[in-house]
């Protein structure tokens, strides 16, 4: 294939989601967001996790779940991720940046 494009799947609730990658528009707030996640310990990670990063993650968690399901209604969206954005932290960075 040309273009082989990285995906990650998530299990949240029992069920499998597969997570395709963002657009480059958005690659300086996920490596601000991924900047912020660096630390030796959880401790030090939830320090970092202020209104600003929470807001910069929560729209690329939102868009990457738009891009990898487009036809699902965007108010579910938003709840989903908003529910799980915590669980999502992981996933959504390593689809994102293209690590196996």
């Amino acid at each position: 294939m040309l273009f082989d494009i990285y995906t990650t799947e998530v299990e949240i609730n029992n069920e499998k989601y597969t997570l395709r990658p963002l657009s480059g528009r958005f690659i300086g707030k996920l490596y601000s967001v991924i900047g912020k996640l660096q630390a030796d310990d959880e401790k030090e990670v939830i320090k970092q996790l202020d209104e600003d990063t929470m807001n910069k993650f929560y729209e690329i968690a939102y868009e990457t779940f738009k891009s990898s399901y487009p036809n699902i209604e965007d108010d579910k969206v938003k709840q989903f991720v908003s529910q799980n954005l915590i669980k999502l932290i992981e996933p959504i960075v390593k689809v994102n940046i293209g690590e196996n």
